[in-house]
């Protein structure tokens, strides 16, 4: 095709996209903060806080995942074209601050945690959620996870673990940092 053409799917795919991402975090009060070419980021927490943010954005982020597979291609594309999404979920501080002078426009969240979040997405392979060790520690009771390996972070000097989610529920896990230490055995009723 033309590159008009391709701009135009491109732009479809990503209108696509957005409308599921949408519809996945809607239950789970999502705030969708921008959207990029890269991808778009989306806050739970903020602006109002909620405690489970974190269980939150795993169940949101599977739903998407759910949707994503479930779309049928355009049938301009090629054979066998399907839509993949790169997940990365990380849990930390946020500075939000409105814009512009009359504070009628909205607010943005910058710092090193929007940065891990896209730092994640861009080492997952496509059809993955990958979430950071601090996202982890808040959700290993009730989420599958695999991993834990350190990735090469941010900076050389900086290595980060990840977890990919495999999915909700979660066998008897050692809590994450614990290892395979053994547990005593519950006595009593």
């Amino acid at each position: 095709g033309t590159p008009r053409q391709a701009a135009e799917g491109q732009h479809q795919a990503r209108q696509t996209l957005c409308t599921l991402a949408l519809e996945a975090i809607q239950g789970y009060e999502g705030t969708l903060q921008s959207v990029q070419d890269e991808g778009c980021l989306i806050l739970f927490g903020a602006p109002v806080a909620q405690e489970d943010h974190a269980r939150r954005a795993v169940r949101a982020a599977l739903g998407l995942q759910q949707r994503v597979r479930s779309v049928p291609m355009d049938p301009a594309w090629p054979s066998g074209a399907t839509y993949t999404v790169r997940l990365g979920l990380h849990t930390g501080q946020l500075l939000l601050g409105s814009l512009g002078a009359d504070q009628r426009l909205t607010y943005t969240a910058v710092g090193d945690t929007t940065q891990h979040a896209a730092w994640l997405a861009q080492q997952a392979a496509p059809g993955t959620i990958l979430v950071s060790d601090a996202t982890a520690r808040l959700v290993y009771s009730e989420v599958r996870l695999e991993g834990g390996a350190p990735f090469p972070g941010l900076g050389a000097t900086d290595p980060r673990a990840a977890y990919q989610v495999l999915g909700l529920g979660c066998v008897r896990a050692p809590r994450l940092g614990e290892g395979t230490r053994r547990r005593s055995r519950f006595v009593g009723g």
